[in-house]
């Protein structure tokens, strides 16, 4: 058997309980592969960057001796080095922030906004 908790004498959108140390220890792991994840794309990234540097210096030898890196392509990496330099590094360091502030106000005892009462419980 259970309680129902309803507010104002309506319970039209009566919804189940959860139990918060179990949701907290949910909501820690997926904080936790975010992180992971955001690490590994930002480690593509940075693979990304030194393997278009190598592709824009490029060049092959014929019968002529040694020939030019491609115009094209040097144009073409250089722009999408900047992009991540520019626009995508920052947002990975962001998100990092992010998610440590978010573990923090959510899900520490000490945070603003922490998801678990602090008096009431259920078993």
């Amino acid at each position: 058997m259970g309680i129902d908790l309803i507010a104002g004498n309506d319970d039209s959108d009566l919804q189940p309980l959860v139990k918060g140390k179990n949701l907290k220890e949910l909501l820690f792991y997926m904080v936790e592969d975010i992180q992971h994840l955001t690490s590994m794309v930002h480690a593509l990234t940075i693979s990304t960057i030194s393997l278009e540097a190598m592709l824009a210096a490029h060049s092959h030898t014929n019968a002529a001796g040694p020939t030019l890196p491609s115009i094209e392509l040097g144009v073409f990496t250089a722009n999408s080095q900047i992009k991540k330099t520019v626009l995508d590094i920052p947002s990975h360091y962001k998100k990092i922030i992010e998610n440590a502030a978010m573990e923090i106000e959510f899900l520490r005892p000490f945070g603003a906004r922490y998801i678990n009462s602090r008096s009431n419980h259920t078993n």
